[in-house]
Order: C-alpha cells, then structure tokens, then sequence
C-alpha cells in the first residue's frame, strides 16, 4: 500500500481550493466591503480611491475583476453581465 500521492491531484486540489479562496475574496469584496460597495452605488471620492488607490494593492478587489471580469469599483449588472 502506497502513501504517496499523485503530483496531479493535488495541483489539482491546489487550483480548487484557489479557486474557492478566490469566490470568497470577491463575495467579500461585492457584499462586505464598505469602500467597494459605496463606490459601485455612489461614484464620488469613493470612486476614486478604489480606482487609484485601493484596488492595485488590495487582494479582495484583484479577486473581484478576475471573478466578475470588471473593476471593482463597478458594478457588473450595470454592464449587462
């Protein structure tokens, strides 16, 4: 009885769990973060320090646009998505 494990399984369960860890990310960063979610609805100066500021640095907005595809200072039902 072996114990190892095949290589390709669990790059396989790496790309998975990744792949909920991201979900979760944008679900935080869509329904959880106070900043975002105020400057999808309102723009203003909200706006912009997610455009400039927040979203290049922060790992819950890079999840957003890979998840929903666009910034996360927009709101993706506005683009017809």
């Amino acid at each position: 009885m072996s114990t190892e494990r095949d290589p390709r399984q669990s790059n396989l369960d790496r790309e998975l769990l990744s792949d909920k860890d991201l979900v979760k990310k944008a679900r935080f960063c869509k329904d959880g973060c106070s900043i975002c979610k105020r400057a999808r609805t309102r723009g203003g100066i909200a706006r912009l320090f997610v455009k400039y500021i927040d979203r290049p640095l922060c790992p819950y907005c890079k999840a957003y646009e890979k998840v929903y595809g666009c910034p996360a200072y927009e709101d993706p039902t506005a683009r017809g998505r």
